[in-house]
């Protein structure tokens, strides 16, 4: 989203935010430098709109659907792993991995895509010895790509699994937890304390009581800042 601030010498000032204006009154524009140009600092405004996004015939989790049991062995640092399927709405991914042989694999992949806005997002997980399962939190609409950027102690029978979660991810940036005021599941209220929010990835979790029920519809409302770009 482009926008500018223009600061006159009259003291009067406009915010332009995609096509829309807000007049700034003299009273509330401050001099901080009168040697410098007009020298005005023009206070930052934060208009916001009401959003919602709707989610329809939302699938349960599915530990496998982008990615089904790549086999690990043989693997190598800069190796893909196929991407066998897409996430039906923007939202989290899940990643199993199992040692067949032992609890010393060690790996770590970087997921590429683009999330619920148009962007494009990155995701790494990092597993130790011994771990396995891994939540997480960015919201993807695609995924483009799963590498592994790093992987030892892989053998026979090893494999990785990405599947989708829970977290539906937003159209639009957030920035408070309560900036979500309502949760619409299907044809009645979820609660919004049935629900868990992330201001910093933009989702909302719709399994904190219980699991989404595949076939379930959402309709999240939301307060969203209008002069940000993410």
């Amino acid at each position: 989203m482009d926008y500018g601030i223009y600061g006159g010498s009259s003291g009067t000032g406009v915010v332009q935010v995609d096509r829309r204006s807000v007049r700034i009154s003299d009273a509330s524009v401050e001099k901080v430098n009168t040697t410098v140009g007009a020298g005005y600092s023009i206070p930052v405004l934060y208009p916001e709109e009401s959003s919602s996004d709707l989610f329809m015939d939302v699938l349960a989790e599915d530990i496998d659907l982008v990615v089904d049991a790549e086999d690990l062995n043989g693997k190598s640092a800069t190796d893909t792993c196929t991407v066998d399927g897409q996430p039906d709405c923007p939202r989290n991914l899940t990643y199993v991995m199992t040692d067949n042989a032992g609890a010393d694999l060690t790996m770590t992949i970087t997921v590429a895509g683009v999330d619920a806005k148009g962007i494009a997002v990155t995701e790494e997980q990092v597993w130790t010895a011994g771990q396995t399962t891994k939540t997480g939190n960015v919201g993807f609409a695609t995924v483009t790509s799963v590498t592994i950027d790093a992987i030892a102690n892989n053998g026979a029978s090893d494999v990785l699994e990405v599947g989708i979660g829970s977290k539906l991810g937003l159209s639009n940036v957030i920035y408070a937890t309560g900036d979500v005021y309502k949760v619409k599941e299907n044809n009645g209220d979820k609660g919004i304390t049935n629900v868990t929010v992330n201001a910093t990835y933009d989702t909302v979790d719709m399994s904190t009581t219980d699991a989404i029920v595949g076939g379930d519809d959402f309709t999240i409302y939301y307060k969203s800042t209008l002069n940000t770009a993410s």
